[in-house]
């Protein structure tokens, strides 16, 4: 598939919820990608982002945040075609951020990056964590 105009952006805390959505969109005919380290990318999946032709960009926080995807954020014609970022398991934002995983609370560096409309998505989020991430 080539041409697609649009790709949504989704940080997801855990690697394993990342790989089984993958998989899951992939069986499906979707257009995904997952940043990880530059070395653990094939090249195959390397020439797809460089090329804009994916619809959803799966990321980890820490991942999103290295050089390497920075770089891959900010490389058109993907940063045109950015058109939301999706914030899996929202709760874990700050539950987790600022004490097991810093980089986690440094998502609003993504909001900086990138500034299109973003959605949190949680089973549990509950209104406190909730303000809590928008104040941040």
């Amino acid at each position: 598939m080539t041409g697609i105009k649009s790709t949504v952006l989704v940080i997801s805390p855990l690697n394993t919820i990342i790989n089984q959505q993958v998989e899951f969109l992939r069986k499906g005919g979707l257009q995904v990608q997952w940043i990880q380290s530059q070395e653990n990318m094939s090249t195959q999946d390397k020439k797809a982002i460089k090329s804009g032709d994916i619809s959803i960009l799966f990321a980890s926080p820490e991942s999103a945040l290295t050089k390497f995807g920075r770089s891959v954020l900010m490389r058109k014609p993907l940063k045109d075609q950015l058109v939301a970022q999706v914030y899996d398991e929202a709760h874990c934002i700050p539950s987790w951020g600022f004490a097991w995983r810093p980089q986690y609370s440094k998502v609003d560096e993504l909001v900086s990056l990138i500034p299109k409309p973003i959605l949190c998505l949680s089973g549990t989020l509950i209104g406190l964590i909730f303000l809590s991430i928008i104040l941040k």
